[in-house]
């Protein structure tokens, strides 16, 4: 069979599709203007490799529990112990409901203010009483002088002036949801010991223009821990270039968890030696961008053989990364601390907590949380037993 022949176009249909530019065609002005753009030198920025280092690790740790056809959590738990383990602990979940801000109230000691469960509750039970306490905290609001706008740590940023209105509002909240503030949910604070110390003059500003010494910062935590019993845990009680860690420690590690944060760095075997010489009852490491779960499990080894309570936190937390709830049961951590469930990259994590501790649930894996260290009795140097049973029995009386 023939080909047809080409049908020929006219001059003028010719000149018509000539001004028009299909896609694909460039007319001479844009011909001209790629030359440009082609001639111009080329600005590449910097790879920043260590914003890469924690999730290709977090990524080889979850392929690698997929591989051998287990959790991430059971993974890093056999990474940690060096076989299977057969029973986990599940990690007491902190949630942080307050942050201060810069329109916060005069109170400037007061950084974070958090809440955790009692253990002798089932542990959903628990789980779900925080989350409670937290959205009557929300509704409180339209009573109470409560910011509802929500920080990116999930947490309100109220205007407090003085400590009684942290543990007023805890209260309240607490007896809105038919809990007992001081049994069934307890608080913690994290102090801004970092951000009001003077290094010149030695002095902390615990509220706008009142300076405080040391000692004096001292007396007020123990203070504290006196008139509010549901206070059980205080972070970075002083700056850590303080020279006071061991009085904080005698003097209020019997009452409270007395844990660093700010207070150690990065550095594993820095904060080993450290350790020798500042006394607290536990220790915060951090999920951060420059560092491998490796890391984390070589921390974990060397905190707890210095008879430090772990508490794994998590700064990187994209809205649907999970993985340092699986960390803190990995690790058997005594605390993950998160923030508050009012964001979707907090609740996602929560979530998870419950998820994992179901799945242990149902199989029987599970073992019972060991009872708090604190607070307990001190036996002074010249008191006696028999006159210790008699303080006791007049406290109980």
């Amino acid at each position: 069979m023939e080909d047809s022949p080409i049908p020929c176009r006219t001059q003028s249909e010719r000149k018509r599709s000539g001004n028009k530019i299909n896609s694909g065609t460039h007319s001479t002005v844009d011909r001209n203007l790629s030359s440009d753009k082609l001639s111009r030198p080329v600005t590449i920025s910097p790879i920043d490799y260590d914003d890469h280092i924690l999730a290709t690790s977090i990524a080889i740790a979850q392929c690698a529990g997929i591989a051998c056809r287990q959790p991430t959590y059971a993974h890093i738990s056999q990474l940690l112990h060096g076989q299977v383990q057969e029973k986990y602990i599940m990690p007491i979940p902190i949630s942080i409901v307050f942050s201060r801000t810069k329109s916060s109230g005069k109170l400037k000691f007061v950084k974070e203010v958090l809440i955790f469960p009692a253990i002798d509750i089932p542990y959903i039970d628990g789980l779900r009483n925080i989350i409670e306490v937290y959205q009557h905290l929300g509704r409180l609001s339209i009573k109470a002088p409560l910011n509802k706008t929500i920080t990116d740590m999930g947490s309100y940023a109220p205007a407090i002036d003085k400590f009684e209105q942290i543990n007023d509002m805890l209260r309240e909240a607490c007896t809105h949801a038919h809990l007992e503030f001081g049994k069934d949910i307890f608080m913690g604070i994290k102090c801004a010991s970092d951000e009001i110390y003077d290094t010149d003059k030695s002095r902390y500003e615990k509220q706008q223009n009142v300076f405080k010494s040391s000692k004096e910062m001292i007396d007020l935590y123990h203070d504290l821990l006196e008139r509010y019993p549901a206070l059980m845990m205080i972070t970075d009680a002083l700056h850590k270039e303080d020279d006071n860690w061991t009085e904080v420690y005698s003097r209020l590690s019997h009452r409270c968890y007395i844990i660093g944060d700010k207070l150690y760095s990065q550095d594993v075997e820095t904060n080993a030696k450290n350790m020798e010489k500042i006394l607290t009852s536990g220790v915060i490491a951090r999920l951060n961008k420059s560092m491998m779960v490796s890391d984390m499990i070589n921390a974990a080894n060397v905190y707890v053989s210095r008879d430090q309570h772990l508490i794994i936190s998590d700064n990187y937390s994209p809205e649907d990364c999970t993985f340092a709830v699986d960390l803190a049961v990995g690790l058997q951590a005594r605390f993950l601390q998160l923030g508050g469930p009012g964001r979707s990259e907090w609740t996602c994590k929560y979530n998870r907590l419950a998820e994992i501790w179901h799945n242990l649930h149902d199989d029987n894996r599970l073992e019972a949380i060991p009872v708090h260290p604190v607070p307990k009795e001190v036996v002074l140097e010249d008191q006696s037993p028999e006159e210790l049973n008699k303080t006791g029995s007049s406290n109980n009386s």
